[in-house]
């Protein structure tokens, strides 16, 4: 199993840096890289929106508002020799009008997953396979709108589908996507 260790936060005016306990009375640890950091249910880019070195503490680039709500997913911690679990990421700008990513990212990772085993965010926001992208193939993520010049992609792939981690994912019966 993978285990996730979840962190919240609610912001005071003009808030960077969150350490220490929690608003659940828990004290910040993570694995330095092994951390998703969002805002108001937003993921933040950890290239630009926010700095984790030091494993107990995020700060973020631009300061957050006051009752902002800031959620920290501390990811497992597996050895380097550990073949069992692997999350790796890839950014993308999307061009006006296309809809399909595919190829190097903009760091020059080629774009590579195993069906089932991804989660693609367009602008932080957690998309649904079943209603925003197909990505069939292992090297293209096909959009069902086209991409603004202004969208920002990032795609997390891992090693096999059951290693995806889907706690945020909520699908009820009535047909409603929470992510």
């Amino acid at each position: 199993d993978i285990q996730v260790a979840e962190y919240n936060y609610t912001a005071t005016a003009a808030q960077t840096t969150f350490i220490g306990l929690d608003d659940n009375k828990r004290s910040l640890r993570y694995a330095t890289g092994k951390v998703e950091v969002y805002l108001n249910g937003v993921i933040l880019d950890p290239k630009v929106d926010y700095t984790a070195t030091s494993g107990t503490s995020i700060v973020l680039t631009i300061p957050a508002a006051v009752n902002d709500v800031l959620q920290i997913i501390a990811l497992p911690d597996f050895l380097s020799t550990s073949q069992s679990y692997k999350d790796y990421r890839y950014s993308f700008v999307g061009n006006g009008g296309v809809t399909t990513i595919t190829g190097n990212d903009s760091d020059g990772n080629t774009l590579n997953y195993k069906v089932g085993a991804l989660k693609v965010f367009n602008n932080g926001i957690l998309m649904s396979p079943d209603t925003d992208y197909t990505a069939i193939d292992g090297a293209n993520v096909n959009f069902t709108t086209a991409l603004d010049s202004s969208d920002r992609i990032e795609v997390q792939a891992f090693e096999q589908s059951s290693q995806r981690p889907s706690y945020e994912d909520v699908k009820v019966t009535a047909g409603i996507y929470i992510g």
